[in-house]
């Protein structure tokens, strides 16, 4: 099943969205101790129903999901709540973080009818539909790749229109170079590339602090 409705601006895209299902110890877990398992689990729900709600409001283009962990749980606690079961879910295959992205990245865009891909997390609330037209209008208009920096020099958004295995292996996941690592590569390619501006993942209790900043719903507004 695809999320595919004719009016999208840009139907011939795909948002992949790499999350994981909301189990204890699994989720949010650099909070710790300061927040519980439990809060880090609520804190993981809130955020991700927050942007895909978001994302899926946008109406740009359609939305897959990819789970790492339990799909059924994720399905009932995620998206049944906010009436976002019709988005498609598929599981995360086995590996480290590039490897879970690099097999998303190339399922879809072997689909003949995708023209590219954009792909995000959901812990980042600040990715919202502006920003994201950004990314598809910069792919839309003749650019290879578009990537949107993370302040904790990682990034939060990567966007394609083929499939380059070079932005997934051999990349230090989690330290503060991915993104350097990854321009590096962007580079080599030697392909039209845009940079969006930076924006911050919700990681760590300090980046709390940002989400009343952004007048977030009081569900986020709560843990800061």
């Amino acid at each position: 099943m695809v999320n595919s409705i004719p009016s999208l601006l840009f139907n011939h895209y795909r948002l992949l969205v790499m999350s994981k299902s909301p189990e204890l110890g699994r989720v949010k877990t650099r909070m710790q101790p300061f927040l519980t398992q439990e809060q880090s689990v609520q804190l993981h729900i809130a955020l991700s129903q927050y942007v895909l709600s978001q994302w899926q409001e946008a109406a740009l283009c359609p939305i897959e999901i990819y789970v790492d962990g339990n799909i059924e749980r994720y399905r009932e606690l995620l998206l049944f709540a906010r009436r976002l079961n019709d988005l498609p879910l598929y599981p995360q295959v086995e590996g480290d973080l590039g490897i879970k992205m690099s097999a998303a990245v190339k399922r879809t865009l072997l689909g003949d009818t995708v023209k590219g891909i954009v792909l995000v997390g959901t812990d980042c609330p600040f990715i919202d539909k502006v920003y994201l037209l950004q990314a598809l209008s910069s792919l839309n208009n003749n650019h290879d790749i578009v990537i949107g920096p993370a302040n904790d020099g990682g990034y939060v958004l990567l966007g394609m229109k083929q499939y380059y295995s070079e932005l997934f292996t051999h990349i230090s996941w989690g330290g503060e170079q991915v993104l350097a690592e990854t321009l590096e590569r962007i580079k080599a390619l030697n392909v039209k590339y845009h940079i969006l501006e930076n924006l911050s993942d919700i990681d760590t209790m300090t980046d709390l602090k940002l989400l009343n900043q952004k007048y977030l719903p009081k569900k986020l507004r709560g843990f800061s």
